[in-house]
């Protein structure tokens, strides 16, 4: 399939974003390790909202607590390196994403509220970007080329925060589990003719395509918990987004 396509409908519409593993009702499965326990993950994805640069989705972690055997949460996720961004747009009157206002988010987490801040921020996503050599200016250029879309094109980068428990929401807390913290996340959407295979850097994991790696942070939580899923086939035709 073509993972990485983008579509015109016309001079005066945004344009069209197709791909199989970043779409509704995208399923993911796979573990969540803390220490010597592994937990069995399942993410679906929900929305896909470009504009904004935000998905939500649900995920369901199975024998976290002896009293809940699965424990199933909605979550929201910033879009940091949005592809919308990169796209060569055709439109002659709006020739930049800017024109359409796309929403932007930083590799700096910006909702304070998250309890995380720079020097954390870096530590995790240079685990996850394998740039552990790297000294923090040169690391904070990378980060910016890879915004712009220079460099990591296939991969989407990503931070998912648990919002609240379901199917009742108005439950905020359950013994022995917590979701006050959030996911650092990359996503491989594929697109091989999109990988700048001249890059000096590569992932500390495989990262295939149609897999995501995530690491959790809570400031009372074990750190650098980590997240493996990989997409579940439907054998399905993907879905496109329309964004106007």
């Amino acid at each position: 399939f073509d993972a990485y396509n983008y579509q015109v409908r016309n001079h005066n519409k945004v344009p069209r974003f197709m791909n199989s593993y970043l779409r509704s009702n995208a399923v993911y499965v796979g573990e969540q390790q803390s220490g010597k326990s592994r937990f069995h993950i399942k993410v679906e994805l929900k929305s896909i909202d470009l504009m904004n640069s935000v998905v939500t989705g649900f995920l369901q972690i199975s024998g976290l607590t002896e009293d809940h055997s699965e424990i199933i949460t909605c979550f929201k996720g910033e879009i940091i390196n949005n592809p919308m961004n990169t796209y060569l747009w055709q439109d002659r009157e709006k020739k930049s994403p800017n024109d359409y206002k796309v929403r932007n988010f930083s590799f700096i987490t910006e909702n304070k509220q998250w309890g995380s801040f720079i020097k954390n921020d870096f530590e995790h996503w240079k685990k996850l970007t394998g740039s552990s050599t790297l000294s923090d200016e040169q690391f904070q250029q990378r980060l910016e080329r890879i915004s712009r879309g220079e460099e990591d094109q296939q991969y989407l980068y990503m931070r998912w925060k648990e919002e609240f428990l379901l199917p009742d929401s108005r439950i905020k807390q359950i013994s022995g589990a917590s979701f006050e913290g959030f996911y650092y996340i990359v996503m491989n959407i594929g697109s091989e003719d999109h990988v700048n295979y001249s890059a000096p850097y590569v992932h500390s994991t495989t990262i295939s395509p149609g897999s995501i790696s995530g690491l959790y942070y809570h400031k009372s939580s074990e750190k650098f918990q980590s997240l493996s899923l990989r997409y579940v086939e439907d054998r399905g035709v993907s879905n496109t987004f329309q964004f106007y």
